[in-house]
C-alpha cells in the first residue's frame, strides 16, 4: 500500500486505515492524520495498524498535538498506546491532548479509557 505524500501548504488529510473490526489484508482499522502546512497535527482515531501506517506516511508522531477518538471501540483506539509510547521514548516533553466522547453502558468514555491505559493504575 502506498501512502501519498502530503502537500506542504494548507491542510491535508491522509487516510491511514478505513477498515472495521474484521481482518482485511488490505485495510488497517480506522485512522486519519490531519496535517497543516505539511506538519502532522491531529490523529483522528488510532485503530489497529495505525502506528505502522504513520511510519509509512512519514509522520513524526512527536509533532502530533491531539488525538481525537470518535469512540473507544478497539478498532478505533487500539493503536493509541504505541503512539503514546513512541512519544515517551522520544522524550517528548509537552502534553498530548486526547479527546473523545463520554462513555455509555459498557464502553468507557475517552477520559476513562485513557486513565485505564495510562493512569496511575493503568495498564
Amino acid at each position: 500500500m502506498g501512502i501519498e505524500a502530503p502537500t506542504d501548504r494548507g491542510m491535508s488529510v491522509t487516510v491511514l486505515g478505513s477498515g472495521g473490526p474484521f481482518v482485511n489484508p488490505d485495510r488497517a482499522s480506522s485512522g486519519l492524520v490531519v496535517r497543516l502546512d505539511g506538519q502532522a497535527k491531529v490523529l483522528v482515531d488510532a485503530g489497529g495498524g495505525t502506528f505502522e501506517r504513520l511510519g509509512r506516511a512519514g509522520v513524526d508522531v512527536t509533532s502530533l498535538e491531539a488525538v481525537l477518538l470518535t469512540h473507544t471501540h478497539i478498532d478505533h483506539s487500539g493503536g493509541l498506546a504505541p503512539v503514546v509510547f513512541a512519544m515517551a521514548m522520544a522524550e517528548r516533553e509537552w502534553p498530548l491532548a486526547v479527546a473523545g466522547p463520554a462513555g455509555r453502558e459498557q464502553h468507557p468514555g475517552c477520559a476513562r479509557f485513557c486513565d485505564l491505559l495510562f493512569g496511575p493504575q493503568g495498564a
